[in-house]
């Protein structure tokens, strides 16, 4: 039996995932981020520091959140991760 070619938009989810969170000082910048994303980054005592309150729209695919050094939870829509900024 001979299998159909996977169409062109199925090729989207075999790509590698295109990195999220980028680590400058004092500010993680969030790009590539999913269509209407809600964004919220706690310190690791549990305190929201930021949120972008509502989903982000189209065009609102890159953000910048200025911080201070230490350890911080970035949680982007469903996704959870954990980062450093010196």
């Amino acid at each position: 039996m001979l299998r159909t070619p996977p169409k062109p938009r199925d090729f989207l989810y075999l790509l590698p995932k295109k990195k999220l969170v980028h680590i400058t000082t004092n500010a993680i910048e969030l790009s590539n981020l999913p269509l209407n994303a809600k964004v919220d980054v706690y310190n690791l005592q549990g305190k929201l520091v930021f949120t972008s309150g509502k989903s982000l729209n189209r065009g609102s695919d890159n953000l910048k959140i200025d911080v201070q050094t230490g350890m911080y939870i970035v949680k982007v829509g469903t996704q959870t991760m954990r980062v450093a900024v010196r």
